[in-house]
């Protein structure tokens, strides 16, 4: 009997939240594409009632270090070379020095709305979580659904895509030790483990328990994951999914990634949209929501569109939280690679452009109304006006 994802779903589902006791043994024959569904419908009796001891928790220190490679990190991959970065917009994936934030390779995935890397086996491991919300141009490669794609080193590109059963896919680690692969299941809130060298087929399941679950890594024979909306960090045992003490934390804000450096004797990294940063414990985390403490945006950027482009680009107003540009670009005019703030854009007249999100977006035709408002993030990008009339814009953009 074949299984398909809205039954696995459920019965996976169910199997992570306590009716099954051992989820190891229930999902080592299943496959991650359709297969037999007999071994995860099989039930054990309940685990014992008894309230488990309170796990000791503790706060990290913040260190800010240097800025990510481009804006919109979202994953995380540690090697002794270097540390690799994962974009959820561009796509691109980059490996940079530990100590000075330069790039040392820079790679462009096929990849759609990435929130999770590994290396290992000889293959880049993306998680494309699905779709991308708009904040950039489509591309062909796009999925409105969540796959696991192996992608070659040296160029990027897909050499396999897995659709994994139960859907969304955030955070991954390859483990030397195992030579398999660690996934977040999403929709099913546990971890699988996977094997590389057989189609991805499931080895195990462990639930997790916590709002969200990201970025993982392994180390030492237990596995870490990063909760994003608890803004928390477990450590985990990999056959049950029972937190070993450790501690959770830090909780200053939202986190995505997550890796460890350098085994027991760490040093722990995050990463906020533009900064790195260390923590004062043992894992890497990957910060991806802005607080007002932490600007996402540097004026000082000499792609700045106040500074690419003053003629067209005027400063009407600022304060510490926003500032306020006055555009006006006369058609037929083809504007340099720049960048803004993310914010909000006001119509002051009809016009129409096109716009491409660099390094290899397409141009995409806009036509604007007079009063039309709309929202853009924060972006590497040209325009052009096509139309036959100066386009004037009046843009609010947020500082943080």
């Amino acid at each position: 009997m074949k299984i398909g994802r809205r039954k696995f779903v459920g019965t996976a589902s169910a199997i992570v939240a306590g009716i099954a006791r051992s989820p190891v043994a229930q999902a080592r024959s299943s496959t991650i594409g359709p297969g037999t569904s007999s071994d995860l419908e099989r039930q054990e009796p309940a685990a014992s009632s008894a309230k488990p001891a309170p796990v000791p928790t503790w706060q990290a220190k913040v260190e800010r270090l240097f800025k990510a490679p481009d804006l919109h990190p979202n994953a995380l991959e540690a090697a002794a070379d270097g540390l690799w970065i994962g974009d959820q917009v561009s796509e691109r994936v980059f490996k940079i020095d530990w100590h000075t934030g330069k790039v040392l390779y820079e790679l462009q995935t096929e990849s759609h709305n990435t929130s999770g890397i590994a290396v290992g086996g000889g293959y880049l491991w993306v998680n494309a979580n699905g779709g991308v919300s708009g904040r950039r141009p489509p591309r062909s490669t796009d999925k409105p659904f969540g796959e696991i794609i192996q992608a070659d080193l040296k160029t990027g590109k897909t050499v396999k895509a897995f659709d994994p059963p139960w859907g969304g896919v955030h955070g991954n680690v390859y483990v030397e030790q195992t030579q398999t692969l660690w996934t977040v299941a999403l929709n099913i809130s546990a971890l699988a483990e996977l094997d590389p060298k057989d189609n991805l087929r499931i080895l195990r399941i462990i639930p997790v328990k916590g709002d969200r679950p990201h970025g993982i890594d392994w180390d030492h024979g237990a596995i870490w994951c990063l909760f994003a909306g608890d803004r928390l960090i477990q450590k985990l045992d990999p056959d049950t999914g029972k937190v070993r003490p450790h501690g959770s934390g830090p909780r200053q804000r939202a986190r995505h990634g997550l890796q460890i450096q350098d085994g027991g004797d760490m040093i722990p990294i995050a990463m906020s949209r533009v900064t790195l940063v260390r923590a004062g414990m043992t894992v890497l985390m990957l910060i991806v929501s802005a607080l007002i403490a932490h600007p996402v945006f540097s004026q000082s950027d000499d792609l700045d569109v106040l500074k690419v482009i003053p003629e067209n680009y005027k400063l009407v107003f600022e304060n510490p939280f926003v500032r306020v540009i006055e555009a006006h670009v006369p058609p037929g005019t083809v504007e340099p690679p720049h960048r803004h703030m993310r914010g909000v854009s006001v119509c002051m007249t009809e016009y129409t452009v096109e716009s491409r999100t660099l390094p290899d977006g397409e141009w995409v035709r806009s036509e604007r109304k007079l009063g039309t408002v709309y929202w853009s993030e924060s972006s590497l990008h040209q325009l052009r006006n096509v139309g036959k009339t100066t386009s004037h814009t009046v843009r609010i953009e947020l500082k943080y």
